[in-house]
């Protein structure tokens, strides 16, 4: 029975500290300069956050988790498939694949366990069909070393679990299914211009100008004391990062941390920085949640009339209550709009009920009591 007080925890991960590697912040250093040469980042967090993801793709064997990383754009030409080019250089194993089928998808990587580097895949996810679905379900199990998915296999259709777990990078055009999104890393490049102090990509001279390079990681990751140091790591992660984010980029931290130097300090800046600055757009349910937070504060009510809120909701002029159900409601079909609202507000844990007012009157609605424990945990 493991007699561990959070305390003791806290002090056992601020306490490990590994021993800086000289030729650890050499390579990293090297890395991060092989992309900025030939790729121009629309963010300077980006850069950093790659090279940690190839030493981390060398370490896999180290780690419970791997972050995607999702490396798009809003429209074509903005150097998706060139970092997906650089990457295939310098990471382990690179499989680059373009619209596999999931049969493909998952008995490669139970065999091989290559660094995936999936193009198009915008592709993939335009629909949602039956590949479409079982992709998503590789890439939603393969995050985790213990990741498989079943699949029955021969003419007996023997039921066999295959390992899905491998670094991967999605390329493509938009966004990412949420679930898949919420595994991965986001890249976003911007098209460059005449002005961006880049070089040309010519890949036979790039090829020989990597091999060195390449040589160094994999001497670095055969190394038993840096796969020993890395596997035993607990690094203290940013508390800004959601529970999942916070596992997937552990081995980049934990990295960042063998390295020491200023890497330990860029490393945890940097992703706070991609995650803020790509956040996913509210759902229509935090996003009520939030507009009646504000209802209620500026008007100092503990309780509201359903009839009141949803005039209210109407007024906030960047939320789009008014546009959903105004012109029902002033067709005069209240109850439509009422039962909409409570349907977005029911998987939250609440209902409308009927109160007693300050005007003695009772009617349907709604309690700031019954928000709070929403509003801590979603807003």
């Amino acid at each position: 029975m493991n007699s561990e007080t959070p305390q003791d925890s806290f002090q056992r991960i601020t306490e490990w500290a590994p021993t800086p590697s000289v030729d650890l912040l050499e390579t990293l250093a090297a890395v991060e300069a092989f992309f900025n040469r030939y790729v121009v980042f629309s963010n300077r967090a980006q850069s950093p956050v790659i090279a940690l993801w190839v030493l981390h793709a060398w370490a896999k064997d180290a780690f419970d988790y791997t972050p995607y990383l999702h490396i798009h754009s809003p429209e074509k030409r903005c150097g998706k498939t060139l970092v997906l080019d650089l990457l295939g250089l310098l990471v382990p194993d690179p499989w680059p694949v373009v619209g596999p089928s999931e049969a493909v998808l998952f008995r490669a990587i139970d065999a091989n366990a290559p660094t995936l580097l999936l193009d198009e895949v915008d592709t993939i996810f335009k629909e949602r069909d039956e590949k479409s679905e079982g992709l998503r379900g590789i890439l939603n199990a393969g995050f985790k070393r213990n990741g498989s998915v079943p699949r029955c296999v021969g003419q007996g259709h023997e039921v066999k679990n295959f390992s899905v777990f491998c670094p991967k990078v999605l390329a493509g055009i938009g966004r990412l299914p949420d679930t898949v999104a919420d595994r991965s890393i986001p890249i976003t490049l911007s098209r460059k211009t005449r002005q961006d102090p880049v070089e040309r990509f010519r890949l036979r001279r790039v090829i020989a100008e990597s091999e060195e390079l390449r040589a160094r990681l994999q001497n670095w990751s055969t190394s038993a004391f840096v796969i020993e140091e890395l596997r035993n790591a607990e690094p203290a992660m940013p508390s800004e990062l959601g529970d999942r984010q916070a596992d997937v980029t552990e081995p980049l931290v934990a990295i960042a941390d063998l390295a020491g130097g200023d890497w330990p300090e860029r490393a945890r800046n940097a992703l706070l920085e991609l995650y803020a600055s790509h956040r996913d757009p509210e759902s229509d349910g935090v996003r009520l949640l939030r507009d009646i937070k504000t209802i209620l504060q500026s008007q100092n009510l503990t309780r509201i009339k359903t009839s009141v809120l949803i005039e209210a909701l109407f007024e906030i002029e960047e939320s789009p209550w008014a546009g959903f159900w105004e012109p029902e409601w002033k067709r005069g079909n209240t109850k439509g709009p009422a039962q909409r609202l409570a349907a977005i507000l029911k998987p939250f844990g609440m209902t409308p009920k009927t109160l007693k007012f300050a005007d003695e009157t009772e009617a349907k609605g709604y309690s700031e009591s019954a928000f709070e424990d929403s509003w801590t945990r979603y807003t």
